[in-house]
This record gives structure tokens, sequence and C-alpha cells, in this order.
């Protein structure tokens, strides 16, 4: 008798864990996170190194497509220079395969001079994970 309801139990755990993983799509994370709330996480990721000078790994945010034919000494040396101050991921917008994230940034526009403005990207999901699309 013991044995039956625990055959049960155990069909039943199966059952709602395979349920599960049928359900996951490129947009939800390992953790059930929605795609608004990954892409958040890796754009605003990829601001904090490039704010830390930190360009490899930046680079490693654009989508492999564009890493292709876009050289890491070569996206170095468009962005090396820059004066951000502040970065902030403020609305993720995304469909299945694509979002558009908006940026609150903030950056010296001269030495004494300090600007904020909202920047737009794109991501794309490609291989199970999401990347920044890069319009250099």
């Amino acid at each position: 008798m013991q044995f039956a309801f625990f055959g049960r139990v155990l069909i039943v755990v199966v059952l709602v864990l395979s349920a599960g993983c049928a359900n996951e799509s490129p947009s939800a994370g390992a953790k059930g996170q929605s795609a608004e709330q990954l892409v958040t996480i890796r754009a605003q990721a990829r601001w904090d190194a490039l704010r830390a000078a930190q360009y490899d790994k930046a680079y490693a945010f654009i989508s492999p497509t564009t890493r292709q034919t876009l050289p890491a000494e070569v996206y170095r040396g468009r962005i090396s220079g820059a004066s951000w101050l502040g970065a902030q991921v403020v609305k993720v917008v995304c469909e299945p395969e694509i979002c558009d994230v908006s940026i609150k940034l903030e950056y010296y526009v001269l030495p004494n001079l300090k600007d904020t403005q909202v920047v737009e990207e794109k991501w794309i999901s490609d291989s199970g994970n999401w990347w920044f699309v890069y319009r250099g």
C-alpha cells in the first residue's frame, strides 16, 4: 500500500517537473526568470564592465555573429576613452526573440560638464542566451 502511494507521488513529481522544462524557451532563465529580467541583468553587467574599463568583459556580451566580424581590439579602440559616470537599465520590453532596452546614461561632455540621456539598445536571443546588438 505504501509503495503505491509513493509511486503515485513520484509520478506526479516527474510530470510536474517535465511540464516545467517543456515550457522553457530561450527567453526563460534557468531559474524561471523572464526575458526582461535576464536582459536587465546582462545589460546592466555590460554597462558596469564598460564603466570599469573592462572592455573584454563588455565585448563578451556582443552577439556571437557580430563577434565573428568585429575583433575585440577594434571594439576596444572604438569605445575606450569614454567617460561614463553612471549607467542604469530603466526599461526592458521584450518580444520572443528581441528586446528593446533603455539605459539612463550619465557622462562627461566636457571635463566639468556632465549630461544625462537615455540611450536605446537592442538585445537578441541566440543559442539560448541574450546578446547585445552592437551597431558600431
